[in-house]
């Protein structure tokens, strides 16, 4: 009759865990991806923004410092995952592909990615990260996509292009490219 209470009561205490608690068991190639998004905004002092946005057709170039804030709001998409926690087998399929890896969503999963392509150097650092976003609901559609570029573990370049459309209204396509030098 104890170890039943004692079960019972240790089965609630771990029911009550939040989500941050919980161990992360994704793939180590996940994990590296976590990593360089949290490390693409980092300084990178002594550099500029090379930075080209097309707004409808309509185009504009500017040379800046480099700013952790542009690049943070450029990238808000990409940095709002925790792609260890979302990336599963269950509802992604991963296939190797040259020197990287390719995340799949599966049919059935709505949440995160539509695709993740990781592409590696010889010496196993993340050199090209792109990325395939889809979002629909009742009031708009919307899709993206992100392609990153690294050099000496450092972003060297970044292109988010797309388009939304609100329901009733004229599609807004936008591409911002930037490149760091």
């Amino acid at each position: 009759m104890n170890n039943t209470w004692i079960l019972l009561s240790f089965a609630f205490l771990c029911s009550c865990l939040s989500p941050e608690e919980i161990a992360i068991s994704a793939d180590d190639q996940i994990k590296a991806l976590d990593l360089v998004v949290q490390s693409i905004a980092e300084d990178q002092a002594g550099t500029q923004l090379v930075k080209t946005v097309t707004l409808d057709g309509s185009q504009e170039s500017s040379t800046l410092p480099f700013d952790t804030l542009i690049v943070s709001k450029d990238l808000k998409t990409l940095k709002d995952y925790s792609f260890a926690r979302l990336i599963r087998t269950t509802n992604y399929n991963k296939t190797a592909v040259d020197q990287g890896f390719l995340y799949e969503r599966k049919a059935k999963e709505k949440k995160g990615p539509v695709s993740i392509l990781i592409d590696k150097n010889e010496e196993g650092d993340i050199e090209e990260l792109e990325l395939k976003l889809e979002d629909a609901n009742l009031l708009y559609t919307s899709n993206q996509q992100i392609r990153l570029t690294f050099e000496n573990k450092k972003l060297a370049t970044y292109r988010v292009q797309g388009s939304r459309k609100l329901i009733g209204m004229e599609a807004t396509v936008f591409d911002i490219s930037v490149r760091v030098q």
